[in-house]
């Protein structure tokens, strides 16, 4: 889940850190570059590991900067098809369970990819499967099936509600390049209430399209699979 990657760089040194200590110098700009940012093919740098080499510094006509050729290695997330990760609940949508590990939020399990039996429950927003059933397709029930939404079987569904543990195993990672919107329609404030004057509440259906299209602007997709046995939450297997 996490490696060493090495980066070939040329790291620019401000002049207000010229009375620091050139290693400090340059790895507080490597960090200030690329740490909490995604490397295209390689994945999320988190943080500043090692120098393995630095240049003399030379200095560029017109910007004062000192530029160092430098050789380090980056602490990486960097997930591999077929790994198990064990993560929370973010978010869930008909379409797909989003998943989160603090760091990183843009993990998805898509609702073919869940556990045969599980349905989404339009009162809790959640996914639940009911594992004794007879088999059915997973999704929303349709008239013929909806014995899963009895009252009868309240205590059988086993829920994955926002903020519980789930594992999952990692199937695919979609990279895309993401072209970035204008500011005045990426900070548009929110419509206000004329009564309170605050932001009104978003509704069921705006959330789910906000789910949608921060699917859509995910640099890093990751996409996951709980539907054989283990995974889930880790609750449903301890007796097992």
């Amino acid at each position: 889940m996490f490696v060493l990657s090495e980066i070939s760089d040329t790291i620019p040194i401000a002049p207000n850190t010229f009375a620091y200590d050139s290693a400090i110098a340059v790895q507080d700009s490597i960090n200030k570059k690329y740490a909490n940012k995604l490397i295209p093919g390689v994945g999320l740098a988190l943080a500043f590991y090692d120098i393995l080499t630095c240049g003399e510094g030379k200095i560029k006509w017109g910007d004062g900067l000192v530029w160092h050729k430098t050789n380090f290695r980056l602490t990486v997330f960097a997930p591999i098809e077929g790994e198990v990760i064990v993560g929370t609940v973010h978010s869930s949508t008909t379409d797909h369970i989003r998943v989160s590990l603090g760091f990183f939020s843009d993990i998805y399990i898509p609702k073919h990819a869940l556990p045969p039996n599980t349905f989404f429950d339009h009162e809790d927003d959640a996914f639940f499967m009911l594992p004794d059933m007879e088999e059915v397709d997973v999704g929303e029930p349709d008239e013929a099936k909806k014995d899963p939404f009895n009252s009868d079987k309240a205590t059988q569904r086993l829920y994955m509600y926002r903020g519980e543990a789930i594992r999952f195993r990692v199937t695919n990672l979609e990279w895309q390049e993401i072209e970035p919107e204008a500011p005045n329609i990426r900070d548009k404030p929110r419509e206000l209430d004329p009564e309170t004057g605050m932001p009104k509440e978003l509704t069921r259906e705006e959330i789910q399209q906000k789910e949608t299209q921060r699917e859509k602007e995910a640099g890093l997709r990751i996409i996951a699979s709980i539907e054989e046995q283990g995974m889930g939450h880790p609750e449903w297997w301890l007796n097992t």
